[in-house]
C-alpha cells in the first residue's frame, strides 16, 4: 500500500499568471493498494469514481510513459482540498497518480522528471511544482523541462482563503481570457511580479499589495465571483494584500497584521457564502506516509 499527503495550493499571486504558486496547509490524503483486477475508488465526489478519474488516468500515463502493465487498484482519497475552487485539487490528484505510480512500479524517479510529467498531464506548472516540492515557488515550463525554484518568504508574512460555497471550472475561467494582450499590460504585470518577489521576500506589505495588481486574468474572472470585488476592496483596506487564487473562485489575503482574522470575520459577517480558512506555507510538499 502506497500512503501519500499533499498540500493545497494557490497559483498566480495576482500578476505572476500560469507561474507563481504557493503551497498552503490544507491537506489531500490518498491510498493506492493493488489487488488482482479491477478498479475501486472510494471518497471521491459523486460521478467521479470512475475510470475517467484524474488521480487513475493520471497513474495510467505515468504507468506507460514507465513501460509497466497497469494493476488492480483501490484508491481512497480523503481531501480537505475543495474542488474547482481555485485550490490545486487536480494539481494534488495528477502529482499522487504520477508518484504512486512510480513506488508500485518500482521505478526510480526524481523530482525534476516527475515534475515534468506530471505537468504533461495537467497543462501547466504552477500548482503541480508547489504540490510536489512544497513552498512558494516560481516556475516555468518549456515543454522539454520545468524549471522551478523556491521564492523565500518573510516569517511576518501569513495567508488565509477565502472560500466560497460554490465552484469555478478552469475551463470556464481560462474561457473569457484574452489570447492576445497589449504591450502596455503585459509590462504592467512583468514589472508587478518582479516587484512582488521582492514584497514576499522582505515583508514589505504596502510593496505586496501593490504588487498584486493584474491586467491579464483578474479583471475578466472577478466578474464570474460572486462579491469579489467588494471582498478585495475590503481585505485590501486592512493591510492585506488579497487576489484570486488560481482560476478562483476562492480569494487568498496575505498578511502580517495580529489582528486581521478578526476584523475578517467581522467583514465576512456580511458575505455568508463565504468561508475563512486560516493557512499556513506548506514547506514540505508531497509526503509519503
Amino acid at each position: 500500500m502506497v500512503n501519500l499527503r499533499l498540500p493545497a495550493s494557490s497559483a498566480n499571486l495576482g500578476p505572476g499568471f500560469d507561474c507563481l504558486s504557493t503551497a498552503l496547509s490544507l491537506y489531500a490524503r490518498f491510498s493506492f493498494e493493488e489487488k488482482e483486477e479491477g478498479l475501486i475508488i472510494t471518497g471521491c465526489p459523486p460521478g467521479m469514481g470512475d475510470s475517467e478519474n484524474l488521480i487513475y488516468q493520471s497513474y495510467l500515463k505515468a504507468v506507460q510513459i514507465f513501460g509497466c502493465a497497469p494493476r488492480g487498484l483501490w484508491i481512497t482519497v480523503n481531501s480537505d482540498i475543495p474542488p474547482a475552487r481555485g485550490l490545486g485539487s487536480s494539481a494534488a490528484c495528477v502529482t499522487a497518480g504520477v508518484k504512486a505510480a512510480s513506488i508500485l512500479h518500482n521505478v526510480s524517479i526524481s523530482d525534476e522528471e516527475m515534475l515534468l510529467l506530471a505537468c504533461s498531464i495537467e497543462g501547466h506548472p504552477d500548482n503541480v511544482a508547489a504540490a510536489l516540492l512544497g513552498g512558494l515557488r516560481i516556475s516555468v515550463w518549456d515543454e522539454e523541462r520545468v524549471i522551478s525554484r523556491e521564492i523565500s518568504v518573510h516569517k511576518d508574512i501569513k495567508f488565509l482563503a477565502l472560500i466560497p460555497n460554490f465552484s469555478l471550472s478552469t475551463h470556464q475561467a481560462r474561457s473569457v481570457l484574452k489570447d492576445r494582450v497589449a504591450l502596455k499590460d503585459a509590462v504592467f504585470n512583468l514589472s508587478r511580479t518582479a516587484l512582488l518577489v521582492k514584497a514576499l521576500e522582505n515583508g514589505d506589505m504596502d510593496l505586496l499589495r501593490f504588487s498584486c495588481q493584474d491586467k491579464l486574468h483578474q479583471p475578466f474572472r472577478y466578474p464570474l465571483i460572486q462579491d469579489s470585488l467588494d471582498l478585495v476592496d475590503a481585505m485590501n483596506g486592512l493591510d492585506a494584500a488579497c487576489c484570486i487564487s488560481g482560476a478562483g473562485p476562492t480569494l487568498l489575503c496575505m498578511y502580517s497584521n495580529i489582528s486581521f482574522i478578526q476584523e475578517v470575520a467581522s467583514v465576512c459577517e456580511r458575505y455568508p457564502h463565504w468561508q475563512i480558512c486560516d493557512l499556513e506555507l506548506d514547506l514540505q510538499g508531497l509526503r509519503v506516509e
